[in-house]
C-alpha cells in the first residue's frame, strides 16, 4: 500500500467515525491538490528534469484519483446499507407506504443526506485528480515535442 493512501477496512463502521475519518482525508487530499500547481511551472527547469519528474507525479496523482474513485464506490454501498435499513423500518411501520413516498422520506433522512454530502465531496476530489493526471499527460505530451523539436536542431524554443 502506497504511503499515506486510505484503507476502506479501517474506517469506521458508524457514521460519525465514518464522517470524520473521511474528512481528514478531503482536507489531505485538499492540500495535495494545492501541491500540485507548483509541478506546472517548468519555466527556467530542465527539460531532462521535468520530462524525468512527470511520469512520477502522474502515477502519483492516478493513485489517488483511484483511492477516490474506491471511496465513491465505498459511500454508494453505505449509503445502500443505510437506505435498506431505513426502508426496512418504514415496511415494518402499522401504516403502509407506497414506495414514492417511502422514496420522499428516505431522501429526507439526515444521515442519508449527510452520506450524499459526503459523496458529492469524494466525487469532487476524484475529478480534480483526474484533471491534474490529465494535465500531467499534456505536459509529456509538450515536453516531447520540445525534445523533437531539439532532435531536429530547432534548439531556439524558450520555455
Amino acid at each position: 500500500m502506497a504511503k499515506n493512501s486510505i484503507n476502506l477496512f479501517a474506517l469506521g463502521l458508524t457514521f460519525e467515525q465514518l464522517s470524520s475519518e473521511l474528512l481528514t482525508y478531503f482536507s489531505k487530499w485538499s492540500e495535495e491538490i494545492d501541491n500540485a500547481e507548483p509541478i506546472f511551472d517548468i519555466k527556467g527547469k530542465q527539460l531532462e528534469h521535468v520530462t524525468r519528474d512527470v511520469p512520477h507525479f502522474q502515477s502519483i496523482y492516478a493513485l489517488k484519483a483511484a483511492e477516490a474513485k474506491a471511496v465513491v464506490k465505498w459511500l454508494e454501498i453505505f449509503k445502500s446499507q443505510k437506505e435498506s435499513r431505513y426502508l426496512k423500518n418504514y415496511n415494518n411501520s402499522p401504516r403502509a407506504l407506497g414506495v414514492k413516498e417511502q422514496s420522499i422520506y428516505l431522501q429526507g433522512e439526515k444521515e442519508i443526506i449527510e452520506i450524499n454530502q459526503l459523496i458529492v465531496e469524494a466525487n469532487l476530489k476524484l475529478q480534480q485528480f483526474e484533471e491534474i493526471v490529465e494535465a500531467l499527460k499534456q505536459l509529456s505530451w509538450t515536453c516531447s515535442n520540445i525534445v523533437k523539436l531539439r532532435v531536429a536542431e530547432l534548439t531556439d524554443i524558450v520555455i
